[in-house]
């Protein structure tokens, strides 16, 4: 799964710890995908999730939307598409499922947690509320 160029950011931070966890949840999913043919539909699964984080992007400009509810929410939600995702997964034989979804909360967990705190160390300011895409 390349980089999403079409992804609102609120700033070049929160676009980097998003990218970097795309990636990490792609080379989960690469590990965990046996058959090619369900990796593309996992991809449909990101692009969808990307629209909907895009979409409350765009409610937060016009303030319809808490800015930290949308700066979070892709981690969020791409957590559960994941989840569903695999869910429907046929793996090699041996292979347990239970470690690849233990990694990918893992990753959910941390991901979080940095945007977390790049909201501490860099708060929401009047100029810092309008979105970019980077």
């Amino acid at each position: 799964m390349p980089l999403i160029d079409n992804i609102l950011f609120l700033n070049k931070q929160h676009s980097d710890i998003v990218n970097q966890h795309l990636l990490d949840v792609q080379d989960v999913i690469d590990k965990a995908t046996f058959f090619n043919e369900d990796y593309i539909g996992y991809e449909l699964l990101v692009e969808n999730a990307v629209k909907f984080h895009n979409g409350l992007g765009e409610y937060v400009k016009i303030g319809n939307v808490n800015p930290k509810e949308w700066y979070m929410s892709l981690p969020n939600n791409l957590y559960w598409a994941t989840k569903g995702y695999m869910s429907n997964l046929q793996l090699n034989e041996g292979v347990d499922l239970y470690l690849y979804e233990e990694k990918l909360l893992s990753l959910t967990v941390s991901v979080l947690q940095k945007l977390n705190e790049s909201i501490v160390v860099n708060p929401f300011t009047e100029g810092e509320q309008k979105i970019n895409l980077n």
